[in-house]
């Protein structure tokens, strides 16, 4: 997609300024028709050169994929989706040489996916999965890529889950009985503090309530 946006503008400037070159040649101001010619010139360049460059990052990407497709052929298998990764503990290599290093240890097959501009090599076991992305360049992003980074966003809520669980766990083993003389028994929870708070100020309230008016009727008995 940013390959063709760039290419698109490069045109989009050659062709505008070839257009004003002719009509300022036209026009015969040869100062305009100089400007407006050699920007017409370097945008023909930028864009020839972006295309060749663009043409060599493809072919060495499928040249290299080629030779590691040849060479570990015996312990490479294509597959048409990406395996499960949501319960493993995913070790993202930087070479294939690192992959292969593993895989020789561990004695299991490499799956592999390739795609236009990236191949995404996975090595199982157990509960861990080794990958390794070749890509065509930095820019390129992998399905591989996205499954990962949706992969990790899962595991952080469900560890902030746990977090919290565990918290209200730890809240709850706090939880104290107190037991009076008068047998009965009084529990006190660092849950219901806040709760037991507010309670007992509206209790608090409503007594002095009651006071004021025992008092007010008091007050009007003796009156009369």
């Amino acid at each position: 997609m940013k390959k063709r946006i760039v290419i698109g503008v490069l045109t989009f400037i050659f062709i505008f300024s070839l257009i004003l070159s002719m009509y300022f040649i036209i026009e015969k101001n040869m100062a305009l028709f100089m400007g407006w010619f050699v920007i017409c010139v370097f945008c023909f360049i930028c864009t020839v050169s972006y295309i060749s460059y663009n043409k060599n990052m493809n072919e060495n990407f499928e040249s290299n994929v080629n030779n590691i497709l040849r060479l570990y052929d015996s312990i490479l298998i294509k597959c048409g989706k990406y395996p499960d990764l949501e319960n493993k503990k995913i070790f993202r290599l930087n070479s294939i040489e690192e992959l292969i290093d593993t895989q020789l240890e561990i004695k299991k097959p490499i799956y592999y996916i390739k795609q236009v501009a990236t191949c995404s090599f996975i090595l199982l076991n157990n509960k861990e999965a080794y990958v390794y992305i070749m890509k065509r360049s930095p820019e390129d992003i992998a399905a591989l890529d996205i499954i990962i980074k949706d992969i990790e966003i899962l595991k952080k809520q469900e560890e902030r889950r746990r977090s919290a669980s565990a918290d209200l766990l730890d809240n709850i083993d706090r939880t104290t009985i107190i037991k009076m003389s008068n047998t009965r028994k009084y529990r006190v929870s660092p849950i219901r503090e806040d709760s037991k708070s507010t309670k007992t100020s509206k209790t608090t309230k409503s007594s002095s309530t009651k006071k004021k008016a025992t008092t007010s009727k008091k007050k009007t008995t003796k009156g009369a």
